[in-house]
């Protein structure tokens, strides 16, 4: 560090990274021996990493570098926040995925011991807790609306829904325009007919920035806009959604 810059040195690896290998083979598959080559090599860098409770965050083709005999280097991007706004982030994800519907909220310690230290942190836990359980409960606040099904049967009825079903902290693999693409949903809310198909939907990615000013909300918002709108059109395709 010198002069305000932080410098990190890191490995060369002069393989380049998986998503420059996967282009340059101009639409050809890897191998299966290939694929298990890279695959059980990212297993065991994400199980070394979850047992130091360090979370990626950001895995994808561009960040698993390579060397010239194609040993995968797992580059991690740094986040400038500190690993208690990581715990949080992780509790709060963790806390919210046991809930369908604030109809149905458990008590405070109930909600909590729900969470195994595997998923969250305890203590991180309890203090999201805390602050999430009186929010769910305040009809004012946004995110007891976004839990409450109320609202989103009156929103979506003209168009044909009369139920719903949610999606919590759904994984998935999706290729689109041949780029494979995963990810997680958060929650999703779809609005089914009278026949059972699904007819609307909305994707809820819970962020855990903290904003302190419009500019900086709108400026955070406009960072994942892209994230969103590729998750959206993952959706469509895995739920066969009308466009």
């Amino acid at each position: 560090e010198s002069k305000g810059s932080l410098y990190i040195v890191m490995e060369f690896t002069n393989g380049g990274d998986l998503y420059t290998k996967i282009q340059s083979t101009r639409g050809n598959r890897f191998t299966e021996k290939q694929v298990l080559h890279f695959f059980c090599q990212l297993t065991l860098a994400l199980y070394h990493m979850h047992e130091k409770r360090i979370l990626h965050r950001d895995l994808k083709t561009q960040n698993v570098l390579l060397t010239s005999a194609g040993v995968v280097k797992l580059g991690l991007v740094l986040n400038t926040g500190n690993s208690h706004a990581l715990e949080r982030g992780a509790a709060v994800h963790a806390l919210l995925s046991r809930i369908e519907w604030n109809d149905h909220l458990p008590g405070l310690e109930e909600w909590i011991r729900s969470v195994p230290q595997r998923e969250a942190d305890p203590k991180a836990c309890r203090l999201a807790a805390r602050e999430l359980h009186p929010r769910l409960q305040d009809p004012r606040d946004t995110l007891a609306g976004v839990f409450n099904p109320v609202p989103w049967l009156d929103r979506w009825k003209n168009e044909g829904v009369v139920r719903l079903e949610v999606w919590r902290e759904r994984r998935f693999a999706v290729v689109l325009d041949r780029d494979l693409m995963n990810g997680s949903f958060d929650r999703v809310v779809f609005g089914l007919d009278a026949n059972g198909a699904r007819v609307r939907a909305q994707i809820l990615d819970f962020k855990t920035d903290r904003v302190v000013s419009d500019a900086e909300r709108e400026e955070r918002r406009q960072f994942y806009q892209p994230q969103l709108e590729a998750y959206m059109a993952a959706l469509r395709t895995l739920s066969a959604l009308p466009a």
